[in-house]
């Protein structure tokens, strides 16, 4: 009972392993659609300008290196962004 029972469970295991796992869905391009937005309050503004990035929110601006490289942000956080 119990080699039943392990081998069950192994190959439940092994299954489950196999599977791969979904690529993001937050990955790719999106595009605001404002006629069903019921966004309201600041606007975020990003551009692209070959190495960087610049990114606007509340009238704060931090531009970021896209080299992988930690920057610290207005308010203190940092990120690090790799260009792809």
């Amino acid at each position: 009972m119990r080699i039943r029972y392990s081998f069950v469970v192994a190959i439940a295991m092994l299954a489950a392993a196999g599977t791969a796992p979904a690529e993001s869905p937050w990955t790719g391009t999106w595009k605001l659609d404002a006629a069903q937005s019921k966004l309201t309050g600041d606007t975020i503004r990003f551009a692209s300008m070959g190495d960087e990035l610049t990114y606007t929110a509340g009238g704060h601006v931090t531009k970021v290196k896209l080299d992988g490289g930690p920057t610290k942000t207005w308010s203190g956080a940092e990120v690090s962004l790799e260009k792809d």
